[in-house]
């Protein structure tokens, strides 16, 4: 599957700390996090809706999660069981995840 035609459709809404993916379904993809006190971002939660999982949507909203931080040095706590997964598949962003 092509995800690059959703690349630039994933939306970071900071007023509710969440990067969104619209779908055709009229339902999105989403990663929630959290600002921690000491700035840290504790990313929680990757929902992608039963009928579009298995397509990669998840990883498409992940690199943007990812991406984003690397390019604004936010530091990324992972409490996400898909973000973790993610990352020992793509570990060259482990550099913006707090040791």
């Amino acid at each position: 599957v092509d995800h690059t035609c959703f690349f630039n459709m994933v939306e970071h809404e900071s007023s509710s700390c969440r990067f969104l993916l619209p779908l055709e379904s009229n339902e999105v993809a989403y990663i929630q996090y959290r600002i921690q006190d000491d700035g840290v971002w504790e990313c929680y939660h990757t929902e992608v809706p039963e009928s579009q999982r298995g397509q990669g949507l998840g990883g498409v909203l992940a690199k943007e999660l990812f991406r984003y931080a690397e390019e604004n040095s936010i530091k990324l706590n992972l409490t996400c069981t898909y973000l973790i997964y993610y990352l020992t598949k793509h570990p060259e962003y482990s550099n913006v995840v707090q040791q």
